[in-house]
């Protein structure tokens, strides 16, 4: 790893799969009753996107990297704010207004908490549950924010070792003062991203795929045996299982896993699983809510489909041309300066 090696970094169309699995497991978990101990299983998809989001951001980043020798900090905060804020501000506006109308049951706290990316230092109990799910948002806000930065003032072909060194600082912090509340605030579990960061330094070749699918199953043995949320331990485990099942993925994409992950429907569901976790919340669990899981469901999906046709893809899209804009006036500006 002293070197940025070129590795697949196209797109991956299993991780859209990938993405598919998390959600459905985020989603199965909230139709199940509230006393029901494997409503906790929807943590562990969260926990894969929380990979997903390290492995692609430094993907990205490396990529850029390696074509230009440099990474464009405005350039990268533009595309985030334009993929990740409008469909969750929209979300946020009608809950807002639901609440207003005493539709739905919330809080000005947790709403405004939820605004500023805040949620997850607010104790889960006082939380309302319509709102709740912007903690995990919260915490990969966090992690945009510094980890690009930390990259740069690091080295980026060091990389890899800054992400090991914080992801092991991050389990020994976890390790002083755990509990379970606390597991949601960004220094107790930034650990499941940076792993995540780690992968993206690791050209597939150099870890054999029988490795690292043994190394997976005995990470989810581990899990079966202990059960979740049992222990400081395990949580490592916990935190570091997604990003083995996401190399594995990775390293071997047309293994029948990875044919059926990449199936168009999947795919599809896959590309709807911001929109679809940020809209499921509202029908699903909770307080005051009446609708049948089924009809729930539904009206997830709908609501899902209507945010990402129209809101999500379209920003995501006008968010690249002012980046392709404002990398055309630099062209420019640097060309004027040559002659």
């Amino acid at each position: 790893m002293g070197r940025i090696e070129k590795n697949a970094t196209a797109y991956i169309p299993t991780l859209d799969g990938l993405r598919a699995m998390a959600i459905v497991i985020v989603v199965i978990s909230h139709t199940l009753p509230q006393e029901s101990i494997y409503r906790e299983v929807g943590h562990v998809g969260v926990l894969l996107f929380f990979a997903l989001s390290g492995y692609l951001i430094t993907t990205r980043l490396l990529d850029e990297y390696r074509q230009s020798g440099t990474i464009n900090l405005r350039a990268f905060y533009i595309r985030r704010a334009f993929r990740i804020l409008p469909p969750a501000l929209t979300y946020l506006g009608i809950l807002s207004i639901l609440f207003a109308l005493g539709w739905v049951v919330c809080d000005v706290r947790s709403i405004a908490a939820a605004v500023f990316f805040w949620i997850n230092y607010i104790p889960v109990t006082v939380v309302a549950w319509k709102a709740g799910h912007f903690w995990s948002l919260s915490v990969e806000e966090h992690f945009y924010l510094v980890w690009p930065a930390l990259l740069i003032l690091s080295g980026v072909v060091r990389g890899w070792r800054t992400a090991a060194f914080l992801a092991i600082v991050v389990c020994a912090w976890r390790s002083v003062g755990f509990n379970y509340h606390s597991l949601f605030h960004t220094d107790y579990i930034a650990d499941a991203l940076l792993w995540g960061c780690c992968l993206a330094f690791v050209p597939a070749r150099r870890i054999p795929f029988p490795t690292m699918l043994t190394l997976a199953l005995l990470s989810f043995f581990w899990l079966l045996e202990f059960g979740p949320f049992q222990g400081r331990s395990k949580i490592v485990i916990e935190h570091l299982l997604p990003s083995l099942i996401l190399g594995v993925v990775v390293m071997s994409p047309l293994t029948l896993i990875g044919r059926c992950l990449e199936i168009r429907p999947i795919r599809y569901l896959g590309k709807l699983s911001y929109s679809l976790y940020i809209w499921q919340q509202m029908f699903l669990g909770g307080q005051g809510n009446h609708l049948p899981w089924w009809a729930g469901i539904i009206c997830a999906g709908l609501a899902a489909y209507i945010s990402y046709e129209l809101i999500e893809r379209p920003c995501i899209g006008f968010g690249r041309r002012v980046v392709d804009r404002l990398n055309e006036k630099n062209r420019l500006a640097a060309a004027m300066e040559t002659t």
